[in-house]
């Protein structure tokens, strides 16, 4: 079963796009006000609007960057340490956790802290692509367009007997290569199939369902494979229909346009001046990702043989170059979106990049850590003999300082009444590993 484009979408995604739609066609009725009603401006404007609304979402992304570039090397030299350790001694691994957590907590932050603006971005994301792809399905005036279009043939032919226009339309589409994005069985009714199949049309297949020409069959007979097509094209109302909707049609590919002259339906290729668009696309894909690297410049000095800096570097050279490979096969529209998206990406970057170049990184560290310390005591995780202060204090030094012994893979030195104290931490919950702690701390 294919995806139904033209209707809006379902599921967990259907707020997402239903918010997006409800802006989508409130951009254009304000571009139709003004006399400028065009899809590739409306699309533009979209993304502009769309990334403000994200804005709060990548100022907590880029907060998390900038940390992390300065907890990363902590980090490293933990692994380091326990490199060698024995991953089934529950012991070690007890104490390599509680060393991380400590590592997170001094910097106020935790293994997911970067997760949850993604969460909550990809799905936007994804119901963004969705509404692109289905403008007519939210955009009201440029259904109505094409509303008229589909149902001047479902009031003309709805009780013809000899043909089925429906299936004349599937052969049109078969014939012209293009690849139907719902089955006739999945449309809820006649009307959104066809609006979906028109909306598929580029410029040149919309001359070529205008012309209504007969597919012929080598010996240039009328081709079986193609019956109703044939038959309802051969119909003197068909022609009519058209003369009548010339209109309308004039007007989807009016919206449609970019600068008057390029169908945002139609894909780039490689014809010049349209694959300047994927060009365009890939340059500022790769340049937004050297600047948001550059957030963390200033605090992390990567090693030439750090496996995760090298495989951004590949990753930010090799990405742009797909998505302009891409860009090449996709609709002028999607080309349209990226490259908006790219420019408002890459200004807001370099905006964020200079805020955060005035903030006391070590200040927001503290303020980090003191946040996540009164969470933990509302959470009864820690207690305020707990003193954060301390663990703030701690370094690579005091890492790198415990003995080889102790870590080593067959014979960790692991005292007995640490293996006692981890065995009923395990049987307990989080907060019984903090009393253990505690305890650690009035004795000491």
């Amino acid at each position: 079963m294919n995806l139904i484009f033209f209707t809006q979408v379902g599921g967990f995604l259907k707020p997402f796009a239903w918010v997006m739609g409800e802006i989508l066609n409130a951009i254009y009725k304000l571009c139709s006000f003004v006399g400028v009603a065009n899809i590739a401006l409306c699309i533009v404007i979209f993304t502009i609007v769309v990334k403000m609304l994200m804005l709060p979402l990548t100022i907590k992304q880029q907060k998390f960057s900038k940390v992390s570039a300065k907890m990363n090397p902590e980090l490293q030299e933990l692994q380091k340490k326990y490199a060698n350790a024995d991953r089934k001694n529950q012991a070690v691994m007890a104490k390599m956790q509680q060393e991380q957590q400590e590592i997170y907590r001094k910097y106020g932050s935790s293994p997911f802290g970067g997760c949850l603006p993604l969460l909550v971005t990809l799905p936007i994301l994804f119901a963004l692509y969705r509404v692109i792809y289905a403008i007519p399905a939210y955009v009201n005036d440029v259904n109505a367009m094409y509303k008229s279009v589909s149902d001047s043939f479902i009031n003309e032919y709805e009780n013809v007997q000899e043909f089925d226009y429906m299936d004349a339309l599937e052969e049109f589409c078969k014939k012209n290569n293009i690849t139907t994005r719902t089955d006739k069985e999945d449309a809820k009714n006649n009307t959104d199939r066809m609006i979906d199949i028109f909306s598929m049309f580029d410029e040149e297949k919309w001359g070529n369902f205008q012309n209504g020409e007969q597919f012929l069959d080598k010996e240039n007979n009328p081709d079986d494979d193609y019956k109703n097509w044939n038959a309802m094209v051969a119909t003197p109302e068909y022609k009519q229909i058209i003369a009548g909707q010339s209109g309308k049609i004039e007007e989807i590919l009016n919206v449609n346009s970019l600068f008057g002259s390029f169908n945002i339906l139609n894909s780039p290729g490689f014809h010049f001046p349209e694959i300047l668009l994927p060009i365009l696309a890939a340059l500022l894909q790769f340049l937004q990702g050297r600047i948001s690297m550059s957030v963390t410049k200033s605090e992390e000095k990567k090693k030439s043989d750090d496996p995760m800096s090298s495989s951004m570097k590949t990753m930010n050279t090799v990405m742009p170059i797909m998505s302009g490979f891409i860009c090449v096969m996709l609709p002028i529209g999607v080309g349209i979106y990226w490259v908006a998206n790219s420019v408002v990406t890459i200004l807001q970057q370099l905006a964020i990049n200079h805020h955060l170049n005035k903030i006391d990184i070590d200040e927001m560290i503290r303020q980090n850590a003191e946040k996540k310390r009164e969470k933990y005591e509302k959470m009864g995780v820690i207690s305020n003999q707990n003193n954060t202060s301390n663990i703030a204090k701690s370094s690579t030094k005091t890492i790198s300082n415990m003995k080889t012994s102790e870590i080593k893979t067959k014979t960790p030195v692991v005292s007995k009444e640490a293996r006692e104290e981890v065995a009923n931490a395990e049987k307990g919950s989080v907060s019984s590993i903090a009393n253990i702690l505690k305890e650690r701390n009035k004795e000491k």
